[in-house]
């Protein structure tokens, strides 16, 4: 059974950034596909898990699939993908259709907000996404929780100060 698969993107003027949450995938059966037209092809397999991932995706505009560029790590596949009209404004959705999916997330760790953008004049150089993080360096991984129960002691250490000795 295919999996779709979870989507975190961002943008800047000139680039979209998207992040395929496909784990521990399999080298043999992997397919990327992008189009012109901006439609995204993905499929792979998780080495570990056999679970099928599969997108189809049709971004809100065309692409410049020749600087368009991915990484596949560990722990996903990560595009920079060029926008074809890069003198337009930013895209007001990642997709063509006007419609919220479930699997598609903001990217906050690459997101730079449309006015913030004009006013520092951030310009976007696609070589630095060579520099990415590589797998584990994500700051996606879970916390252990915090250990809590020193607070209950505290609590009852307190009441039990406020609590007048009570003599028999």
């Amino acid at each position: 059974m295919d999996t779709v698969v979870p989507l975190k993107w961002a943008q800047h003027k000139k680039i979209v950034f998207l992040t395929l949450e496909a784990k521990n995938l399999s080298d043999t059966g992997r397919s990327i596909n992008l189009t012109p037209e901006g439609h995204l092809h993905f499929e792979g397999t998780n080495k570990v898990t056999s679970q099928h991932y599969k997108l189809d995706l049709d971004l809100f505009d065309e692409v410049i699939v020749e600087l368009t560029k991915w990484k596949v790590t560990d722990y996903s596949v990560q595009f920079s993908i060029s926008k074809k009209k890069d003198n337009e404004k930013f895209w007001p959705r990642l997709t063509k259709e006007n419609k919220k999916s479930n699997f598609i997330t903001v990217d906050w760790a690459h997101w730079v907000d449309e006015d913030e953008a004009e006013e520092k004049g951030i310009n976007y150089n696609p070589e630095e996404f060579d520099d990415l993080p590589e797998e584990g360096d994500s700051d996606d991984e879970e916390e252990a929780p915090a250990d809590l129960d020193d607070l209950e002691g505290e609590k009852k250490e307190e009441e039990e100060k406020k609590e007048p000795e009570k003599k028999e």
